[in-house]
């Protein structure tokens, strides 16, 4: 029965973990590609990438270019590209078009994704003006441009996010009924408890190290083109990481420690004597070794027998 009950707990259990790694799973994408704040941070990020920036540029110029008079040259002109990439009314509105960019993949929105085009007017006429006071003094006041955060259109993903929810929901309510009937079924909680624990505290170890450690080794193998837009975009969406990691930290450590005051608290208590079955008599005594047999009475010679008979027939001979 032992043997059945700790099998059955260690199923149990093993089910558990699999679904606790489920929906896990499933609330990283939902703290970290679906949450569109984390896409919004990344924005000074993705900036930095060398594609990126020279796609933003290439759009700024041609909006800026029929703005200036005829014939005016422009030496400083890239200088100036780069300081209105970097000017923080620039980098807002960067930020929100990534916002709406990101609903319209996972929430099914259909706004247009172009930047705000007063925040990048003003931007534009800071950059002339950090290059040459002069160039920036022939853009009109109070310029509007419009530029594009990217002319293709995005898929619509809005059912990934139903799914995902979905998955995190039911994974999470099937990993805690089935870790807990597992705890209960087994006879070695404290052995399970720390099979629990050591399974949080590695799963939050790989998490730090996918968050932390992994996306500063691609950009040092990676560093450029593409790939390394997709590597910042990553890292930006991986600090969401770093908090359920800790979390997990802690409620794997706990499960260790508990684990090592229940073993303590089972090892200090007496062994119970094991029940006998109840109404049973008590055990009868072992049978002491016999005795030696009595010793026969002397028998009594056949003359006197003789005799008692003869008195008894003729009591006067």
């Amino acid at each position: 029965m032992s043997r059945l009950r700790r099998s059955a707990g260690a199923s149990l259990v093993g089910l558990g973990l699999l679904a606790a790694t489920i929906a896990w799973s499933a609330l990283v994408v939902r703290v970290t590609v679906l949450d569109a704040d984390r896409l919004a941070d990344s924005a000074e990020e993705l900036l930095g990438a060398e594609e990126v920036r020279d796609a933003v540029a290439g759009n700024l110029e041609d909006e800026i270019a029929p703005l200036l008079p005829a014939g005016t040259e422009t030496p400083g002109f890239d200088d100036a590209t780069d300081a209105t990439i970097e000017d923080p009314q620039f980098v807002a509105a960067f930020s929100s078009a990534l916002v709406t960019l990101h609903e319209n993949v996972f929430a099914g929105s259909d706004a247009p994704l172009v930047l705000d085009s007063g925040a990048v007017g003003a931007a534009s006429t800071n950059g002339l003006a950090s290059v040459d006071p002069a160039l920036a003094a022939q853009v009109p006041p109070g310029t509007r441009l419009d530029v594009p955060l990217t002319t293709v259109d995005p898929p619509d993903l809005s059912w990934v996010t139903t799914v995902v929810t979905l998955v995190m929901i039911l994974g999470a309510v099937a990993a805690v009924g089935l870790l807990a009937s597992g705890l209960a079924t087994t006879p070695h909680r404290a052995v399970t408890l720390r099979r629990i624990g050591r399974f949080a505290l590695v799963l939050a170890a790989v998490q730090l190290l996918v968050a932390v450690v992994v996306p500063s080794l691609l950009l040092l193998v990676l560093g450029s083109g593409w790939p390394e837009v997709g590597i910042r975009t990553w890292r930006a969406f991986a600090w969401g990481l770093v908090i359920p990691a800790m979390v997990l930290t802690v409620v794997g450590g706990g499960c260790v420690l508990g684990a090592r005051a229940l073993r303590r608290t089972t090892r200090s208590e007496p062994a119970a004597p094991s029940p006998g079955r109840v109404g049973s008599p008590p055990p009868a005594p072992a049978p002491s070794p016999a005795g030696p047999a009595p010793a026969a009475a002397p028998s009594r010679p056949a003359g006197s027998e003789r005799e008692r008979i003869r008195d008894w027939v003729w009591p006067d001979s």
